[in-house]
């Protein structure tokens, strides 16, 4: 018998894929682009200072990736198997529960790990700057590695246990930000808010191994010794790591033979179901509501029956508090006036936009995936009708959260425009186009997102390529944009007030196109689409028309 036959199947899959390849190429190609303009943005610092910045600055994006493969590859690896009925089946066979979780991590693993030695190169071209040692290179690797490898075995944990690929992604996302970021939020609350001594040195931290390397490497700067390869220190976090993340795929592995189960309703289904008839209230009040919005429109409430859709958007704005809150316990109210009116919008933009563009989807990838959309098609429920339908429970849902947001960057546009310098006008059109964008953002991605969930994709691919449209493509303009006047040397004789004009302008302009493009493609080719049509072509091409 094969030893671990879902993994050399998985691996045999993953070696034919042609996005295998391309991600490699895009993740080296990437690298490259921050590389030249940071080194751009810095050129006229010394070259060791500069190689210090090159190598922290692309250790950090790296982090960041790193951090995010488990929600990407892994968080929806054993829950598509739950959707779709198969995972009992895998135990009609020999197999046991770490066969299939050791294949479902390779199938993850692999791109994410060759994504990770496609950007290490580049890397490591900041030791021919000085000032960065080969040995922290290889530190730092062992570093991206370890985070990796935690957040594959967090993805795939966390998919043992939920059905739905949306949940799993949030709660993947938010172990990984806890586990991360909770340290040093619990060490300023005990340390400055309570007056209690507390060390935020925990070792299942998985920035901490890249912390250290990243603070042995920057030594120098302030006057002290980098300290030597194998240091106690990275040495005990690094296998801290490790260990913790081979527990986590031993407690999958365990739990997932159970987990297929048909359960009895538990303490906790009973007390959800309490909370909720407390919240709608009476059942009255709950067949009202139900009347009242099946008159209006049936996929309105088909759209709206499930709750927990503006759990992101939600968290997001808590996320905000607490950041918010970490600050002025370490800084005081002097870095929220000059630095928190940059943070905490991106936070709250971020998590507005990447809930909507999961709930988009969602349930018409289900009605897709099930055949439930042919039979609504049948029915008198036109396209048209269940257009109206998604977008109104997309206002509904995510217009309060949306805002909140603007609210907010209202008030800390407030707080910081006494310190907005000689320009005001440049500093409240940065605030004003930033509010567009969000709005112009949203309803950008919600047609988006609808018309990529109607295709053959799932709602992650579906919020995965709206995201690539609407975010990805106008930034990656910007850094191409900067990589030719790092090239031919072109020195920027441009003001603020227009660089910032041509940013929005660009910006809105690519929302409008996907817009525009979007409602048509809707409009013309909803029922050819949904009853699976397929359109013929150059990929790029299909790609940039919506084909």
């Amino acid at each position: 018998m094969t030893l671990l036959p879902i993994v050399e199947r998985e691996l045999r899959v993953a070696a034919r894929r042609r996005g295998f390849y391309r991600g490699r190429l895009a993740v080296a190609t990437l690298a490259l682009v921050v590389a030249s303009v940071v080194h751009w943005m810095g050129r006229s610092e010394p070259d060791p200072e500069l190689g210090m910045a090159l190598f922290a600055v692309l250790s950090a994006l790296t982090l960041c990736c790193a951090l995010l493969t488990g929600a990407v590859f892994t968080a929806d690896a054993l829950s598509a198997e739950h959707r779709e009925g198969t995972l009992g089946l895998l135990f009609l066979t020999d197999l046991k529960g770490h066969d299939i979780i050791l294949g479902k991590l390779a199938a993850g693993a692999v791109p994410a790990l060759f994504s990770l030695l496609a950007a290490l190169p580049v890397i490591g071209l900041t030791v021919l700057f000085g000032g960065v040692t080969g040995a922290a290179v290889w530190q730092m690797s062992l570093a991206l590695l370890a985070a990796m490898l935690f957040s594959l075995a967090l993805g795939i944990t966390v998919s043992v246990w939920f059905e739905d690929a949306r949940k799993a992604l949030v709660v993947t996302l938010a172990a990984a930000v806890l586990m991360t970021l909770g340290p040093w939020a619990l060490s300023a609350l005990l340390n400055r808010g309570l007056r209690v001594g507390y060390d935020p040195d925990l070792l299942l931290c998985p920035a901490l191994p890249f912390l250290g390397v990243l603070e042995n490497v920057m030594k120098p700067v302030f006057g002290g010794t980098a300290l030597p390869l194998f240091s106690h220190r990275f040495w005990l976090s690094l296998g801290s790591i490790t260990v913790f993340s081979g527990l986590l795929l031993v407690l999958a592995s365990s739990a997932l033979q159970r987990s297929w189960h048909e359960r009895p309703a538990a303490w906790g289904d009973w007390w959800r179901a309490r909370v909720r008839r407390r919240w709608n209230r009476s059942s009255t009040s709950r067949q009202l509501r139900r009347s009242r919005l099946l008159d209006a429109n049936p996929y309105l409430w088909l759209n709206l029956r499930r709750p927990g859709r503006r759990v992101v958007a939600w968290s997001a704005f808590a996320l905000m508090v607490l950041v918010a809150a970490y600050a002025y316990l370490t800084e005081g109210a002097y870095w929220i006036r000059e630095s928190g009116y940059l943070v905490l919008p991106v936070i709250g933009h971020l998590g507005v936009s990447i809930g909507l563009v999961l709930a988009a989807g969602q349930q018409l990838s289900e009605d897709r995936r099930s055949s439930g959309l042919e039979l609504l098609l049948s029915t008198p429920l036109n396209p048209r009708l269940m257009l109206a339908g998604q977008m109104s429970a997309l206002r509904r849902l995510y217009g309060h959260p949306v805002l909140v947001v603007l609210a907010t960057d209202v008030l800390l546009a407030v707080l910081h425009a006494p310190h907005a310098g000689s320009d005001p006008w440049v500093f409240l059109g940065f605030v004003v186009g930033g509010m567009a964008v969000l709005v112009t953002d949203c309803v950008t991605m919600a047609w988006l997102a609808v018309w990529a969930a109607l295709g053959r994709g799932g709602a992650l691919r579906a919020a995965g390529a709206t995201l690539t449209r609407v975010w990805l493509l106008p930034w990656g303009m910007l850094l191409a944009a900067l990589v030719l006047a790092h090239v031919f040397e072109v020195e920027s004789g441009i003001s603020d007030g227009a660089a910032l004009a041509a940013w929005l302008v660009t910006r809105l302009g690519i929302n409008a196109y996907w817009l525009l493009l979007a409602r048509r493609r809707m409009e013309g080719r909803f029922q050819s689409v949904a009853d699976g049509e397929s359109a013929l072509g150059n990929r790029l091409w299909r790609w940039l028309t919506l084909q």
